[in-house]
C-alpha cells in the first residue's frame, strides 16, 4: 500500500479551503506546503525504521481515542492550537527534527512561499494526520513497532525522492537518487490525476490534490516525447489561445556531451544542442530576446504510453532545468505540452496539459518558486514533424519550454 498517496488523498479541497482560510494563505500554497511536509515527516520516520523504541512510543500515542478517531474533529484543535493530542504530535516532531526544526521550517517556508507561522501550524497538522493514520492502522490491523519499521523501510526510497530540495541534507537523511525522485513524482502525479477529476472548485479555481515533489512533492501530470497513443476521452478543458511555436535552431540535439558550469560553480551535463545547452546559451546571450515563438524541446523525457507518468531516468533533465533556474534568478519559463494527432483531440489536449503541468510541478518540487513557472497544453496543434509517419509523430509528442523573462 502506498501510504503517502493515501495520506495525500485525505487532504481534500474542503480541508485545504478551511486551512487556507484560517491561515490567511492561498490554498495552492497550503497544498504545496503539505505536499512537502507530509513526505518529510514520513521520510524522517523511515530514517528511524530500526528504532523500535521510538516507533513503539509513536504507535502507543497514536492509538489513543483522541488521535485515532475522526480526523475532522481534530482539525479545529490543530488550527486553534488546543487539544490533548497536541502534546504527542509535538513529541513526534521534536523526536524527528530536534534542533533542526527551525531550519526545516525556514526551508519549507521558502519551498512553499508561506509565512513561518503558517508552516508551524501545518507541521502540527501534518503530524496529526500521520499519527491519526498510524493509530487507525494499529487499532484495526494490529500494526506493531516492527511492522511499522518494515513498512516505512519498504517505502523509504520513494519518500526520499519526494522531499523538498535541501530537506534530505538538512535532516541527514541522504541525498535522494533520481530514480527514486522520478518514481515519487510519478506516484504523486497519478494521485493528482485522480483528484483532478473529482475535486470541486476552491477559491475560484479547480484545485488539484497535492504532492511533489515534490516533492517535492506534490502534484499533477505530464506529457511525453514518445509512445503516446490514444488516451481516454476526457472533459474539454478551458484553453487560452495557443502560441505558435518555432524551434530555436540551437535546440536540435547533436552528438556529444555538454558540461555547463553555471553561475555559482555548479556543473550540469547534457547533450550538445540539447535543451540544457540551448537554454543556457539563450539566457546568456544578450542578443537573444524573449519572445512568444522560441521554444526549446526536452530531449530526454519519456512517459508511459497514453499516460502522464514519467519513466525512470526522466528526472535528470528536469533537475538540470531547475539548476539553471536556480542559477539565473530572473529567468521565468513556460512549459508547453504537445501530442501527435492520433486519437481524440479533446483527450489529447487534456493529456498534453496534464503532462506539461506535471513537469512544471516537478521543477517546483525542486525548489523553484511557483511564480516563475506556468504551463499549458496544446494537444496536436503546432506539429514539428509529419503526422503521417511514425518518426514525425514521435517528434510531435514533446514537452517544450519558452523563456518568458530573463
Amino acid at each position: 500500500m502506498n501510504w503517502i498517496q493515501s495520506l495525500l488523498e485525505q487532504v481534500n479541497p474542503d480541508m485545504l479551503g478551511q486551512v487556507a482560510g484560517h491561515l490567511g494563505e492561498a490554498p495552492e500554497g497550503v497544498q504545496r506546503a503539505l505536499g512537502g511536509i507530509i513526505p518529510t515527516i514520513l521520510g524522517s520516520l523511515a530514517g528511524q525504521s530500526g528504532n523500535t523504541d521510538l516507533l513503539g512510543k509513536v504507535l502507543d500515542q497514536a492509538k489513543s481515542p483522541e488521535i485515532s478517531g475522526d480526523f475532522g474533529s481534530m482539525l479545529g484543535g490543530l488550527l486553534g492550537g488546543g487539544g490533548s493530542f497536541l502534546g504527542p504530535i509535538q513529541d513526534l516532531l521534536g523526536s524527528l527534527f530536534g534542533d533542526k526544526l527551525g531550519g526545516l521550517s525556514d526551508l519549507l517556508a521558502g519551498f512553499s512561499g508561506l509565512k513561518g507561522a503558517s508552516i508551524s501550524t501545518l507541521l502540527s497538522l501534518a503530524g496529526g494526520l500521520i499519527m491519526n493514520f498510524l493509530g487507525k492502522k494499529a487499532n484495526t490491523e494490529g500494526l506493531s513497532a516492527s511492522g511499522l519499521g518494515d513498512a516505512l523501510n519498504s517505502q523509504k526510497a520513494g519518500l526520499m525522492g519526494m522531499l523538498p530540495a535541501g530537506a534530505a541534507g538538512l535532516l541527514g537523511l541522504g541525498a535522494p537518487v533520481s530514480a527514486a525522485a522520478a518514481q515519487g513524482v510519478s506516484n504523486a502525479a497519478n494521485a493528482a490525476a485522480k483528484a483532478a477529476d473529482m475535486a470541486p472548485p476552491v477559491s475560484g479555481g479547480s484545485l488539484i490534490m497535492p504532492i511533489i515533489v515534490a516533492l517535492a512533492g506534490v502534484g499533477a501530470i505530464y506529457f511525453g516525447t514518445q509512445n503516446c497513443k490514444k488516451p481516454e476521452v476526457a472533459q474539454t478543458p478551458a484553453v487560452a489561445a495557443p502560441e505558435k511555436p518555432k524551434t530555436d535552431a540551437s535546440a536540435a540535439p547533436a552528438a556529444g556531451a555538454a558540461n555547463l558550469t553555471l553561475p555559482g560553480g555548479q556543473t550540469i551535463s547534457g547533450n550538445v544542442g540539447g535543451i540544457e545547452d540551448a537554454l543556457f546559451k539563450f539566457i546568456q546571450d544578450p542578443e537573444k530576446v524573449v519572445d512568444k515563438t522560441t521554444w526549446f524541446d526536452f530531449d530526454q523525457l519519456n512517459f508511459d504510453t497514453g499516460k502522464a507518468t514519467l519513466q525512470s531516468g526522466s528526472m535528470k533533465q528536469i533537475e538540470n532545468i531547475a539548476a539553471i533556474m536556480s542559477a539565473y534568478q530572473n529567468v521565468k519559463l513556460k512549459i508547453g505540452g504537445y501530442t501527435d494527432n492520433t486519437g481524440n483531440e479533446v483527450a489529447n489536449l487534456k493529456l498534453s496539459a496534464m503532462r506539461a503541468k506535471t513537469v512544471m510541478d516537478a521543477i517546483i518540487g525542486l525548489g523553484i518558486p511557483r511564480d516563475r513557472l506556468e504551463s499549458e497544453g496544446y494537444g496536436s496543434q503546432h506539429p514539428i514533424g509529419d503526422n503521417n509517419t511514425e518518426e514525425g509523430r514521435a517528434k510531435n509528442r514533446r514537452i517544450s519550454v519558452r523563456v518568458t523573462a530573463k
